[in-house]
């Protein structure tokens, strides 16, 4: 939250500057440790399925081979789901 910028002062920023103040879409989960899906098991997670590889169970963030984050998913011994 040190690096919020309210409303009011973001609406008063010329666009360029705007776009310095967004953060990552996987900045909330820099903690979790990382997870890159080969294309058959980004096809899967972006269906809704089972992952077919099996990390340590916890969570993860998960990405693309060319390092675009997909989002969160949950390892378990079955596989990793989203």
């Amino acid at each position: 939250l040190s690096q919020a910028v309210n409303l009011q002062a973001l609406e008063a920023m010329p666009a360029a500057d705007r776009l310095q103040c967004l953060l990552p879409s996987d900045a909330f989960a820099v903690a979790l440790q990382s997870c890159t899906l080969d294309s058959a098991d980004c096809r899967r997670i972006g269906q809704g399925q089972l992952a077919r590889i099996t990390p340590e169970p916890g969570f993860y963030r998960l990405y693309e081979a060319n390092g675009r984050f997909l989002g969160v998913g949950e390892a378990t011994a079955e596989g990793v789901r989203a």
